[in-house]
């Protein structure tokens, strides 16, 4: 599964520079949050194929809280809310809290399922 989402992630953060997907105001695909979703994406791929499963386990804990944040933070400031961690480099547009919300639950989801990296494990 990480794989896979590694994967969207980076395809997401470079259709973006592109206006792919299109419907977004045009604040909220910056470079930087592009770069962001590359960054993400190039996160989770590299855990995945070079860490165990408590080291994946940790990674998505701290993408669901971040993405947690995220979400209530837009929950609570409204549509249009921007999420500004450093001014003009770090920004996330908030409004879209549902979609920050699914994907914390998504990473909660990751960190609870128990895997074993031991051959012939079931």
């Amino acid at each position: 599964m990480l794989i896979i989402a590694g994967i969207l992630y980076v395809a997401f953060g470079i259709l973006a520079f592109f206006g792919v997907p299109g419907g977004h105001e045009s604040e909220h695909h910056t470079y930087a949050h592009n770069l962001t979703h590359i960054i993400l994406g190039l996160t989770l791929l590299v855990i995945t194929w070079r860490f165990r499963a408590p080291v994946r386990q940790v990674l998505c804990f701290v993408f669901a809280m971040i993405y947690c944040v995220i979400g209530l933070y837009g929950t609570f400031a409204g549509k249009h809310a921007m999420l500004k961690i450093v001014p003009g480099l770090v920004e996330f547009h908030a409004g879209d809290y549902m979609v920050h919300l699914a994907t914390a639950f998504f990473f909660f989801a990751l960190t609870m399922i128990r895997r074993s990296d031991r051959a012939g494990s079931v």
